[in-house]
């Protein structure tokens, strides 16, 4: 009896161990996935603020750039708000509109509870303000605004970056609610003094338009300005979480704080904010079964081995939802390509091991010439043909163990291995011309689509490092598209080694 009873107790005490082993994967499988979602749903977030911060910035250097070169002159307040109330008009978000002279005039429409309200200050320091409509017909009068004591932060700055780009600022209301602000400084015709032009993005706005198409009860995303406040995220600050982060391969930052997964990055925007993108996600949310695990394992402690066993294999069970999570946030749905996460995570791999053994890699970045007239022309459904198609012809000409990424859009890259000695040129020019001769062949209407290509190699550029090695071949194929499209742009070779006068093959 003794023996049995040792045996049962055996048996059972293998099932509990194999019972907590799977609980211990499953949660690190569901943070992991997690990482992989907040990494996703932050490249979304920041996808739709540059979709704001662009627009924004390029208006208000519109304005300034149109008043500054005498186009537009406050002289003509009809022709200016026409002007203003266009860009107001075309983008929702844009709460305020405004433009100071040097001759210390300012024009501006801003968006209020009742309706559209301009306010001016002539040259001689008379401000005034009305309300008008749609139309830009006054519809009544109201209190001219009160003269600050000085001007606003915003535009010192942005008047001591006279022709240096747009300048931007977290700005909160003495009504505690906030905006984000961008202004621009162009000089005068003339005499050089600076004229700026303000566009102002309320943060309710913001919310509106960043959080369009979020599942918030799985992921929160926020925006932060430099001293970590928030400009933009869920009404309820007490959802902010802020642990100790620590950095990723990809540029990111990883932290776990209250059950949660953060992920944080910079939100890296040509001519926007220096903000960063903070995204939450809460694997309870992604696979709520985890969350119940602990409690369950206590249960099941005085339970026979049969109960144990069950346990064991609905956890085990549970692997299959977890991977299916995985594949989900590192692939991209429309192509079934990897997408610049998981292009970031294995192309690092790649280039890892090339470092090892006589090898070179190549990273080429693929962008699609005249794609735009397929969807304005022919529908969003003819151009998600011409990107599957895009991504068909990659995958059939590249090789087995090579990677192909869609950066989103109609941009792609490829990690291609190549061997000592060849001539990357080539091969890159070869697989350009196959994929654009692809693209015409299985999508007939497509016959307007080329193909441009842009790439280096770690030999080349003496690095070994996937975001420099995409940056390079993405800024050789922006610079050689200026001249022409439909071709292949090589980077120039950055290795201090061939400087020196050693040969790709030493």
């Amino acid at each position: 009896m003794t023996i049995a009873a040792v045996l049962i107790v055996g048996v059972l005490v293998l099932q509990l161990a194999g019972a907590l082993y799977m609980a211990w994967r499953a949660s690190t499988d569901t943070r992991n996935a997690s990482v992989d979602v907040a990494q996703v749903v932050a490249d979304a977030y920041a996808q739709r603020a540059g979709t704001l911060a662009r627009p924004a910035a390029q208006s208000a250097t519109d304005i300034a750039s149109s008043v500054a070169g005498g186009t537009l002159t406050l002289d003509d307040t009809d022709e200016v708000l026409a002007a203003l109330h266009g860009y107001v008009a075309a983008h929702p978000p844009f709460q305020t509109i405004a433009v100071f002279t040097p001759d210390h005039e300012v024009l501006g429409i801003l968006k209020t509870s009742d309706g559209l309200r301009v306010e001016a200050i002539d040259a001689d320091g008379t401000p005034s303000a009305w309300l008008v409509d749609d139309a830009l017909e006054r519809t009544g009068s109201v209190p001219a605004p009160e003269r600050p004591a000085g001007p606003p932060v915003w535009l010192e700055d942005a008047r001591a970056a006279v022709g240096e780009g747009p300048t931007w600022h977290h700005v909160v209301r003495e009504d505690g609610s906030s905006q984000a602000v961008v202004s621009v400084a162009v000089p005068r015709e003339g005499d050089g003094a600076p004229v700026v032009a303000v566009v102002a993005l309320d943060s309710a706005a913001l919310n509106a338009q960043l959080d369009d198409g979020t599942d918030t009860a799985a992921a929160s995303a926020f925006l932060l300005d430099p001293d970590r406040a928030i400009v933009a995220g869920p009404a309820d600050p007490s959802m902010f979480h802020d642990p100790p982060l620590e950095a990723a391969t990809d540029g990111s930052s990883v932290g776990f704080a209250d059950g949660e997964v953060v992920v944080e990055r910079p939100l890296d925007i040509e001519g926007g904010p220096s903000w960063a993108v903070h995204v939450q996600v809460s694997p309870a949310a992604i696979v709520p079964g985890i969350a119940a695990l602990p409690r369950q394992m206590l249960m099941y402690t005085g339970i026979v081995v049969v109960v144990a066993g069950s346990v064991g294999l609905g956890l085990w069970l549970l692997r299959r939802p977890l991977l299916q999570t995985v594949v989900r946030a590192s692939t991209d749905q429309l192509t079934g390509l990897a997408n610049r996460h998981e292009l970031n995570r294995r192309g690092q791999t790649m280039l890892d091991a090339a470092s090892k053994r006589p090898s070179d890699i190549a990273v080429v970045t693929i962008d699609l010439d005249h794609f735009k007239s397929v969807n304005d022309e022919m529908g969003h459904d003819a151009g998600d043909t011409v990107l599957r198609a895009c991504g068909h012809a990659l995958t059939l000409h590249s090789g087995e163990r090579d990677l192909v990424a869609r950066l989103g859009g109609d941009e792609f890259a490829v990690v291609r291995w190549l061997e000592l000695g060849a001539d990357p040129d080539a091969i890159v020019e070869t697989l350009r011309a196959q994929v654009e001769r692809d693209i015409r062949a299985l999508v007939p209407d497509a016959s307007r689509v080329g193909v441009s290509a842009g790439f280096t190699t770690a030999a080349l550029a003496g690095s070994y490092r996937i975001g420099e090695l995409l940056t390079a071949a993405d800024e050789a194929l922006m610079g050689g598209r200026r001249d022409g499209k439909g071709t292949t742009y090589s980077a120039p070779a950055t290795n201090p080694l061939l400087a020196e006068g050693a040969t790709l093959d030493a």
